[in-house]
């Protein structure tokens, strides 16, 4: 436009376009809390750029979410962590502008999720694991604490787990807390009650013995664990004189009747339940243990059944008016020494005390030796068929010879050079002077030549055919059950047969059995009182001669032999020889002897590997004699007249039992190679078969795997019988002392007054009565290397060997042995105090 308003135009566009978008402020870092919900957060809106705008948040953080038309972020974070955010806006043709900040997302408080319900338990009874729960939230690491403590429970942290036995009842307000790393704290409550079981009581009441007359000490009796208060006690039932107090629990006062009361006591509490102990009193008459005689027979009283130790025990035997002799026996069942000891206070308190006592302590034993000598015998014979070398070799070496005898067999008039067993350089030729088959066995009697005949080496008596003839015949004679062999096998079983060996004769030498008949120790006739050896069986002869085997083996006659002296056997008892002679007729009885030897080795040693105890072993020998006596028409070891089946009559000094007698308190289970030790040995064997089954009971003591007392109490049981060797040992002891009475208890009754009679391998066998107070030990005329010093001077001994007191308590007592005294005849009160320890088993015997 000019000056004068004239105007010309043009036209044309301007286009102002729309920029990038853009944010015209910042968005401040933000700060939530772990399961805490957020303000929600509205983000700003974009400047400029072309719409429409797109927003977005990026990343996601757990829990929260973003809105994109509100542009809001809301939600309850669940995450803790630091998140870098990135805000963006994009427009329509994609241009993009962002921003950025951080959320922070903080742990917050540790927190449960749960409750802990109520908790009941019982006192003293474990309980289930209680696993509390874990908690949420917090920074870790968490620590857990459970309290109060509760006596009996144990709370672990780690695994939060309660466990134990509660032992006090209450209830209990339980805080269960978590603190986090902060410090910051959470806690949960709950109850446990624990509750009173019923009641009980942690101990027992040992049953108590009082004397009838004397206060007792009094009883408190214990106190119950749990129940609901209050505790009612009682017991029951009544004791004459006693009276008991349920508040203290105690028993107290004077019991005034003797008996044995089988106590319950009672404990009741509050809810009903109860708990009760059994105990047992027991009411003696005055003065510790008691006994009363019933006035009439033969009484045994055991003070101690079961081996229990006594100290300083009173006793009281109350014989009332009777009149009876009263002993007390001693049983040592252990293995090793006692020391029993008894007193009498009635005697030492008559006169204080009043006291009948009719017997005085003067009674004096009489002297014997300490002990009798060794038998003459070999004492490596019995080491060696104790522990023989035995093995299991492959391949058998030696023994063709055998089995080419074998086969051949031995003829009359054979002859054979056998090793002395003194000296195996010295050898002893003797001739088969007699051979006698009796179906598959054959019997071989072999005499030494310097003892055959009229020339007979030296001024003694010598072996005749007749002799020879008599031992063959009662060793094996044709037909069944006429013989010692048919007899002994049929207790104890084969003397050989099938085994594992290779360095042993071969069973088909059970065919043949040989005796070697020769002067034992060559010191020809005994002088009067002198022992000798009469005959022995040694198992090395049972091994095949091997150089390279043990040394002894080229010693052995590689056969089945057992050996009898020939100059006993042939002494005669007037001006000619018979068999029934005293000599003869004991190397007869001997024969069965030393064949139970023969059986014994392969029974027990050969077949089951037992090393039988010597003891048990010369047992069973002295029982085959016995079994077989009457068989025999030989008296035996018994020493009564073998068709007698009563104990004889008084005055016999006749075989073995004089000596038990005279060494009745030894060692039993033992072996010195002494008279003694066989005595005692058949003494115990008689009483065993006569009491629990004779031939039967013996067969399977040997055929057994036992090898001494296993062995017995084994065929005891075997036979029904419930009994140890200890009561066996105790019992044989009062049999000992009721022999002179047919009329004993049957576990004491060594004599019926008739046979008793057992049966084995289809035989019957018999064994007559013994009556221990009918034999007479007389001291010998002469020095005896059987029972050792000249007692020539001294009395001879009448029945058992009774000690008195004090004889009694000066001696130690060997184990498995007996021990006896005598108090001599009483009336009235006998009072004594005991000591004992345990094993050691004290009996009183009282007799009309």
């Amino acid at each position: 436009t000019d000056a004068r308003g004239e105007a010309t135009s043009l036209q044309f566009t301007i286009t102002v376009e729309a920029g990038r978008p853009s944010f015209g402020t910042t968005v401040s870092a933000q700060t939530y809390t772990v399961e805490s919900a957020i303000t929600p957060l509205v983000l700003p809106a974009a400047n400029g750029g072309v719409v429409p705008l797109t927003y977005a948040l990026r990343p996601d953080i757990p829990g929260l979410r973003f809105d994109p038309g509100s542009r809001r972020l809301s939600g309850t974070p669940t995450t803790a962590g630091v998140y870098a955010m990135t805000y963006r806006v994009t427009d329509a043709r994609g241009e993009a502008t962002s921003l950025q900040f951080t959320i922070t997302v903080e742990a917050g408080r540790p927190s449960f999720g749960t409750t802990v319900s109520a908790q009941t338990y019982t006192v003293e009874s474990a309980i289930t694991p209680l696993v509390l729960p874990a908690a949420n939230g917090g920074v870790v690491p968490l620590t857990y604490a459970l309290r109060p403590d509760i006596p009996g429970l144990r709370f672990d942290p780690g695994s939060r787990r309660l466990s134990g036995t509660p032992t006090t009842a209450g209830v209990y307000a339980m805080t269960y807390r978590v603190t986090d790393a902060r410090g910051e704290a959470t806690s949960l409550q709950f109850t446990i009650t624990v509750e009173a079981g019923r009641p009980s009581f942690g101990t027992t009441v040992s049953a108590q013995t009082y004397t009838v007359g004397s206060a007792i000490t009094p009883l408190v009796l214990p106190a119950a664990n749990g129940g609901v208060e209050p505790l009612t006690y009682d017991l029951r039932p009544d004791v004459p004189g006693l009276r008991f107090d349920p508040g203290s629990r105690r028993l107290s006062g004077t019991p005034t009747t003797a008996g044995v009361y089988a106590m319950t006591y009672v404990v009741t509490d509050a809810r009903g339940e109860a708990a009760s102990l059994q105990f047992t009193i027991t009411v003696i008459e005055p003065a510790g243990l008691s006994s009363r005689y019933r006035g009439t027979g033969d009484q045994v009283f055991v003070l101690n059944p079961d081996g229990a130790r006594l100290d300083a025990e009173p006793y009281t035997l109350i014989l009332g008016n009777a009149s009876a002799e009263v002993y007390v026996v001693a049983t040592n069942t252990t293995t090793y020494d006692m020391d029993p000891h008894v007193v009498r206070l009635d005697l030492r308190e008559a006169s204080a005390g009043g006291l009948q006592a009719a017997a005085q302590d003067d009674y004096v034993p009489p002297p014997r030796p300490a002990a009798s000598a060794r038998v003459p015998e070999y004492a490596w014979i019995t080491e060696f068929n104790n522990n023989p070398p035995l093995s299991r070799r492959s391949a058998p070496r030696g023994s063709a010879r055998l089995q080419t005898q074998s086969r051949r067999g031995v003829a009359e008039g054979d002859r054979f050079t056998f090793r002395h067993l003194d000296d195996g350089n010295v050898f002893i030729p003797a001739t088969a002077r007699r051979v006698v088959t009796d179906g598959d066995t054959t019997a071989v009697l072999w005499v030494a030549d310097q003892d055959w005949g009229p020339n007979c080496r030296g001024a003694r008596p010598c072996m005749t055919g007749e002799m020879v003839d008599a031992l063959a015949d009662r060793f094996l004679r044709p037909g069944a059950g006429n013989d010692i062999h048919d007899w002994v096998t049929a207790v104890y079983g084969d003397p050989w047969g099938p085994h594992p060996y290779s360095d042993v004769i071969p069973s088909a030498a059970a065919g043949e059995i040989h005796i070697l008949l020769f002067d034992i120790k060559g010191d020809g006739v005994p002088e009067p009182g002198q022992c000798r050896t009469v005959g022995f069986f040694w198992s090395v002869h049972n091994f095949l001669q091997d150089p390279a085997g043990f040394p002894l083996s080229r010693v052995s006659a590689e056969r089945l032999i057992f050996f009898m002296d020939s100059v006993i056997t042939a002494i005669p008892e007037g001006p000619t020889w018979e068999v029934t002679d005293r000599a003869p007729s004991r190397v007869i009885s001997v024969l069965a002897h030393e064949y139970q030897h023969m059986i014994h080795f392969y029974q027990k040693l050969v077949l089951r590997r037992t090393a039988s105890e010597t003891w048990l072993n010369e047992m069973a020998s002295e029982v085959a004699e016995d079994l077989i006596a009457d068989k025999l028409m030989v008296n035996g070891p018994r020493g009564v007249p073998y068709h007698d089946p009563s104990a004889g009559v008084p005055g016999n000094d006749n075989g073995r039992l004089p000596y038990y007698n005279l060494f009745n308190d030894l060692q039993v289970t033992t072996w010195n190679s002494k008279i003694a030790n066989y005595a005692l040995n058949y003494a115990l064997g008689a009483y065993l078969a006569r009491t629990y089954g004779g031939a039967d009971l013996f067969s399977d003591i040997v055929q057994s795997a036992g090898s001494g007392i296993d062995a017995i109490e084994a065929a005891l049981a075997a036979a029904g019988h419930d009994v140890s060797f200890g009561q066996v040992l105790a019992d044989w002891a009062v049999a000992t002392l009721l022999s002179d009475s047919t009329a004993a208890p049957a576990r004491y009754r060594y004599n019926p007054g008739a046979w008793s009679t057992s049966y084995a391998g289809g035989e019957q066998f018999r064994l007559g009565s013994i009556n221990l107070f009918n034999y007479r030990y007389e001291p010998p005329k002469v020095v005896s290397d059987c029972v050792g010093p000249d007692l020539a001077s001294r009395s001879a001994l009448e029945g058992p060997y009774l000690h008195s007191l004090r004889t009694f308590n000066a001696r130690t007592q060997p184990p498995h042995s007996n021990m006896f005294a005598t108090l001599g005849r009483n009336s009235g009160i006998v009072r004594l105090s005991v000591s004992a320890a345990r094993g050691n088993r004290i009996t009183v015997v009282v007799k009309e």
